[in-house]
């Protein structure tokens, strides 16, 4: 008997090797870029035809399609950080994202629908830690050449007012 419920909980077990440990490498490698700021290579986490919202959680609940950011292809968010980079002015400041659980929602064949909470904290220089955003990823995953990348993710934010600085991507 300890046998078989051995074997049963060990088929229940998501294998590290397999997709699930491909989506928790994934997302780590989305916030380390972030954190890091290495643009180039969080730009190559998403499909060229990708779509990028950040919209609050209250206007999704009621159905409202206002987002305070909203890019319809990679190249508009290459445009944004673009602004970041060169455009922005802005104190100097870190950040750290936290991401998970990860929960794959469904799908298959090369396309996954996943899910995620992330909490996003800021350092500016001689400031104590705050945190800047809280909320989910809703996200449709694809498997492409190179890997995983981001088809689409909606950026659901907790809170109903934002910090007038968010220039940075979450």
């Amino acid at each position: 008997m300890t046998e078989l419920l051995h074997r049963s909980v060990l088929r229940l077990r998501p294998d590290p090797a397999g997709i699930e440990g491909q989506f928790g490498d994934f997302y780590a490698r989305y916030a380390d870029h972030l954190d890091d700021r290495e643009w180039d290579a969080w730009l190559g986490l998403f499909t060229e035809d990708c779509r990028y919202t950040v919209i609050s959680r209250e206007n999704v609940a009621s159905g409202m399609p206002l987002a305070a950011m909203r890019c319809e292809s990679r190249a508009m968010l290459a445009d944004r950080v673009h602004a970041v980079r060169e455009l922005q002015v802005y104190r100097p400041r870190a950040f750290r994202h936290l991401i998970g659980p990860i929960r794959v929602l469904g799908g298959g064949d090369g396309r996954w629908a996943v899910r995620a909470n992330y909490a996003v904290f800021e350092s500016v220089s001689g400031e104590p830690a705050t945190v800047a955003s809280t909320g989910r990823f809703d996200d449709v995953v694809v498997e492409g050449p190179d890997g995983l990348a981001l088809r689409e993710r909606c950026v659901v934010y907790d809170a109903a007012v934002i910090d007038t600085s968010m220039v940075f991507p979450l």
